[in-house]
């Protein structure tokens, strides 16, 4: 889609294809196993607990030994829901 070496600079590129120049130039950075396996066992209680609502997966996250109310687990759950 965006050709680099083309005469057209990449802005004017992006603007006609209707892009955010910030998706040209950001480089996608990998998930970890552990964040796939926090985002699995959310999934797993959501499957399980589908009236539950975060406030209620935050306990049962704990107790699953997963973690608790660190930032990262409450971007993760309300990410999910």
């Amino acid at each position: 889609m965006i050709d680099r070496q083309h005469p057209l600079p990449v802005a004017q590129q992006c603007q006609f294809l209707a892009l955010a120049r910030s998706s040209v130039y950001a480089v996608p950075q990998p998930v970890s196993a552990s964040t796939l396996a926090v985002m699995r066992q959310i999934d797993e209680l959501h499957v399980q607990y589908p009236f539950a609502g975060s406030a209620s997966g935050f306990g049962n996250d704990t107790r699953a030994g997963v973690g608790g109310r660190d930032p990262g687990s409450e971007r993760l759950i309300s990410s999910r829901l």
